[in-house]
């Protein structure tokens, strides 16, 4: 298929308002399994903190 008939097709699927919107679930989907948060991060690291302090030498 050439390029421009891939673009035209994706637009058509685009266009169709159930396509949209389940791009836009799994896109959310998506940012919500890899967000990163200050709170996530300081429990990373309080959780290594503690390993460190019962590990024995």
């Amino acid at each position: 298929m050439k390029p421009e008939t891939i673009y035209v097709k994706a637009s058509q699927f685009l266009a169709e308002d159930k396509i949209r919107i389940r791009i836009k679930e799994l896109r959310n989907r998506l940012v919500e399994k890899h967000e990163v948060t200050v709170e996530s991060i300081a429990q990373e690291l309080e959780k290594a903190r503690t390993m460190a302090l019962t590990t024995p030498n």
